[in-house]
Parts: C-alpha cells; sequence; structure tokens
C-alpha cells in the first residue's frame, strides 16, 4: 500500500495529504482498501482540488501533462499489488545494469504536527527496509558516497 500510495503521491502532490485530512491520520490512511483511495482521488478531482497540480507541472508541455495523467490513472487503477510488482522489476532491473534505485523519504513525514512519531509509517518504513535488508543484492550508501565513486 505504501509504494503505492508513493507512487501516486509522485504524481499529485496534494494527495497524502488531502487523505490523513479526510481519514484523520496515516494509520487512517493506510487502514482504507485501494477501492476507497480511488474514490476518494475521484471525488477530489471533481471538487476540483488539486491545486497543488499546478506548480508540479510549471514549466511542463501539454504531452508531458497527458502522459503523467495517464500513467496516473493507470497506477491509481491497477492498485497496491501491480505497483508493487513493477516496483521490486524495477529494482532487479537497477542492480542488473549497475544502476542505483534510489529511495528518498523525508524524516519529518515520520512525525505528527505534535513532534509525536506515526507509528503506523514508522512500522511501513520498517518493513520496507526489512525487505530491502534481506535481499543479498542491496547495498546502502548516501548520495556522497556514490556520488564519490562515480
Amino acid at each position: 500500500m505504501c509504494v503505492w500510495l508513493g507512487t501516486l503521491a509522485s504524481w499529485r502532490p496534494g494527495l497524502i495529504g488531502g487523505l490523513v485530512r479526510e481519514y484523520r491520520t496515516t494509520a487512517g490512511v493506510l487502514a482504507q482498501p485501494p477501492d476507497e483511495i480511488t474514490a476518494f482521488e475521484a471525488r477530489t478531482r471533481r471538487r476540483g482540488g488539486r491545486a497543488a497540480e499546478g506548480e508540479a507541472y510549471a514549466g511542463a508541455s501539454r504531452a508531458e501533462r497527458a502522459s503523467d495523467a495517464e500513467r496516473f490513472a493507470a497506477a491509481l487503477r491497477e492498485g497496491p499489488a501491480a505497483c508493487l510488482r513493477r516496483a521490486r522489476r524495477a529494482a532487479g532491473f537497477c542492480t542488473r545494469f549497475g544502476y542505483p534505485l534510489v529511495v528518498v523519504n523525508h524524516h519529518w513525514h515520520f512525525f505528527d504536527s505534535a513532534g509525536q512519531p506515526r507509528p503506523a509509517l514508522v512500522a511501513a518504513w520498517r518493513r520496507f527496509v526489512a525487505e530491502l535488508t534481506a535481499r543479498n543484492d542491496v547495498a546502502f550508501t548516501t548520495f556522497a558516497a556514490y556520488g564519490a565513486s562515480q
């Protein structure tokens, strides 16, 4: 679910914030079935609630916008399982050809507005890291170390 939501958010910057406002907490968002997330996005779109999208597409051509809209719609329609399969294939591709697979998060996403940890999000991140560290083809580095090796 987290990979799917992150993928969707890469095309709709305000989506996660809107979902958290709707379902009160990150845990509340993660507890929703995919159909509810899809229905929420449709309701938001009908209300014109995608103002942040304008900033994300500043300077983008009409073709770029259309392509991203199609990719977003496909990811939304296919759901979390298909998104996770694609992410796993991409990770395998990156390793076979020596490309880095970059995973980035911001520490503030793991805390609520009162500075308290968001347990569901922390647990999801731990599961993600555990899956990566269990693989024998994953190495961790920093941007600085990777840049120095190129």
